[in-house]
């Protein structure tokens, strides 16, 4: 059986003058399942000065 789930992908991303902020291209990323567990990755990485940001994607997943 599939099912579409959101995931939260953090990703190496920079902020524009307005304040969006943009993945980079072929920057690293990693999913997470939930928000609160990206929202913590990002803190953490903020603390190390790294700019990263949350963007949230639609993924088909297979249950057994």
């Amino acid at each position: 059986m599939e099912k579409k789930i959101t995931v939260y992908v953090v990703r190496a991303s920079t902020t524009d003058k307005d304040g969006v902020k943009t993945a980079v291209e072929d920057g690293k990323s990693k999913i997470y399942p939930t928000k609160s567990t990206a929202n913590a990755a990002v803190e953490i990485l903020a603390d190390f000065g790294v700019e990263v940001g949350i963007f949230p994607e639609k993924r088909v997943v297979t249950l057994a």
